[in-house]
């Protein structure tokens, strides 16, 4: 049967001894102890009458690693090369610097191809001692190696690196109505019955008649597919006048729901929980706070397309609750509720329903950049710190996680062609540029150097890091920049 998984140990200054030599006479780990979880710590209080303790926090420590080694030879010649040969392999005065204390890597590769890393040193074996179970061995050794790994976090050495030069070109979005329950009608009606909804009415802002008046209209848009940190360049809506209208002055208010799946319109009840107070709602904490007047709206004409003032604001505001979940629909409302316009008969601006023609209800354009944004999705089971490398120009650069709030911030203009490397790594976290100037002064006093990284599920919803980076001066195809990292793992 082919062997395929294998050890490796690979020493500071990069000479590879394979623990495994699939061979009759060859190298065998027979048994290989302590990738699994490694030993934790927790931090715990206790209150001076309370039973037991509270957890606090928690630590990995470090882990040891037991494999037992196997090897047999043709000779005692052979024997004792390959011992002098393990003993030089792993010793830990095996650096590039004599004053270094450098761990080595222990490798596993597994069925599949893939690698798992761990930085070790040696702390015990080989001895090389007499077996009692064996007796002496002529032309082979069986030995325990122990390593220490004090970073007990195992990760795969293949470097993940995400590019943003931005020089993403621009996207639309173009969307309509296409549900029947997704476009209404809202009015006051009476102080009785004040207010109503109607799918039978003709969508419309304005008043109308003294039992038909205040009159807005509630849209959803479904398949919104901009990406959390996408920057809306322009947004507008789109309606098909059902009539011609003239009559002045119609005044009215857009406004969103800070929702990310909103439903379909039901009920009056429904309707007023989402518009807030201006139709008798409890409150307006489902509304955005951004909201475009659309005022003085001028004649319209049967059959006529219109588009509303730019209301990228109100959209931007919407998307940016992306960092909670995907949005995958845009609910809005177009109405005159606070009867800011004349309140005389029909004065008012009436569009076409789904339900009047599929092909000329409502619609929502939408521009929008995603130059500047980097989504990773990060499989791994444990937190890593990136290394980010920013080639210039570009000034006061900021790099935000947005899930986790972290950011990096440089009071600092790079010039064009100069590098510069923030490497977060445990112990090392530094700002050099490429000539080795230190650059950590440039920091802003409010930037996260020791906390910034990438984040597993379930700190961010299914691994999907979204990394935005602004500044100024960038020049599209000079100015770059690069996250590299690891993928780590608890254990395996």
């Amino acid at each position: 049967m082919k062997i395929r998984e294998f050890h490796q140990y690979i020493s500071p200054d990069g000479k590879v001894y394979d623990l495994v030599t699939a061979s009759r006479k060859g190298r065998w780990v027979m048994q290989s102890q302590g990738w699994g979880m490694p030993p934790i710590e927790y931090i715990t209080q206790r209150g001076a009458f309370q039973h037991g303790e509270t957890v606090k926090d928690f630590f990995l420590t470090p882990r040891t690693i037991q494999l037992l080694i196997d090897q047999s030879f043709c000779n005692r010649e052979a024997q004792w090369t390959g011992r002098a040969t393990l003993l030089d392999a792993i010793r830990p005065n095996r650096q590039t610097s004599p004053t270094g204390a450098t761990p080595g890597t222990l490798r596993r590769i597994l069925p599949d191809g893939s690698k798992r890393d761990l930085k070790v040193f040696i702390s015990e074996g080989p001895t090389f001692d007499p077996s009692p179970d064996d007796g002496w061995q002529e032309h082979s050794f069986k030995e325990v190696l122990k390593f220490v790994a004090y970073d007990p976090v195992i990760f795969d050495p293949t470097v993940q690196s995400y590019v943003e030069d931005f020089s993403t070109a621009g996207h639309t979005l173009d969307l309509q109505i296409s549900n029947s329950a997704d476009d209404i009608l809202c009015y006051y009606y009476s102080a009785m019955h004040p207010w109503l909804l109607s799918s039978a009415l003709t969508l419309a802002a304005g008043y109308n008649s003294s039992s038909v008046k205040k009159m807005g209209t509630g849209l959803v848009f479904r398949n919104f597919t901009v990406p959390y940190g996408a920057i809306i360049t322009l947004a507008y809506l789109q309606f098909k006048s059902l009539s011609d209208a003239n009559s002045t002055t119609v005044n009215s208010r857009i406004i969103g729901q800070k929702e990310r799946t909103p439903a379909a319109f039901s009920t009056i009840a429904d309707y007023q929980i989402r518009r807030g107070t201006v139709v008798g709602g409890p409150d307006d904490s489902k509304l955005t706070t951004a909201y475009v007047d659309w005022d003085n709206i001028g004649t319209w004409w049967r059959e006529t397309w219109y588009n509303s003032p730019d209301i990228a604001t109100i959209i931007q505001e919407i998307t940016d609750l992306g960092i909670s979940g995907l949005v995958n629909a845009i609910c809005l409302f177009w109405d005159d509720h606070e009867a800011r316009g004349t309140q005389s008969a029909a004065v008012y601006r009436p569009a076409k329903r789904f339900e009047d023609s599929s092909a000329d209800a409502a619609k929502l354009h939408i521009e929008y950049s995603t130059a500047g944004i980097t989504n990773i999705t990060y499989l791994g089971t444990w937190l890593t710190y990136p290394t980010i490398i920013i080639t210039g120009p570009l000034n006061d650069a900021v790099i935000t996680n947005q899930e986790t709030g972290d950011k990096i911030q440089l009071d600092y203009n790079i010039p064009a062609g100069r590098i510069v490397t923030i490497d977060l790594a445990y112990g090392v976290k530094t700002i050099k540029d490429d000539l080795g100037v230190n650059l950590i002064g440039v920091l802003s006093a409010d930037s996260d150097l020791a906390t910034f990284h990438i984040a597993p599920d379930p700190e961010v919803a299914n691994g999907l890091n979204h990394i935005s980076i602004t500044g100024t001066g960038e020049s599209i195809g000079t100015t770059q920049i690069e996250i590299q990292f690891y993928t780590r793992y608890i254990g395996i």
